[in-house]
């Protein structure tokens, strides 16, 4: 039997990267597609699944509607006065990046079952990252 979860939240410390446009490159006859920043990518999806997986704690991921709740905390340029960060990497190229870790980590299936998305850009005070609410749907 599955045990219920209504809802998850937790915070995935360090810089968030946004998921970068597709670029292609020749080799030869083939043509690879890969992440426009696939070097920094990486690792920063690698932390978010890691982080996803261990709020499951061997529990089964949400099996229904979710809605999703991201709060980025990015850092402030030292002459940086605007208040908010207005300025790229955009909004809903971190929100992909992040969608697609939870998929990996095993939190939902697939992101298809993600129906409500809220999502915020801020200067972090303290520490850089991200703060992530899973909530299911009844």
């Amino acid at each position: 039997m599955r045990e219920f979860m209504e809802r998850v939240e937790f915070f995935v410390p360090g810089v968030p990267v946004a998921q970068g446009s597709m670029v292609g490159f020749a080799r030869g006859k083939r043509v690879s597609i890969v992440h426009s920043n696939a070097a920094k990518l990486k690792p920063w999806r690698n932390t978010v699944a890691a982080a996803a997986h261990d709020v499951l704690a061997g529990r089964d991921g949400f099996e229904g509607a979710v809605a999703v709740l991201l709060d980025f905390y990015v850092p402030r340029g030292s002459t940086v006065r605007r208040l908010f960060p207005s300025v790229r990497p955009d909004l809903d190229k971190y929100t992909r990046s992040v969608l697609d870790s939870l998929t990996t980590s095993g939190i939902y299936g697939d992101d298809g079952q993600v129906v409500s998305i809220s999502a915020r850009k801020h200067y972090a005070e303290q520490e850089c990252g991200v703060r992530i609410v899973i909530r299911e749907l009844a």
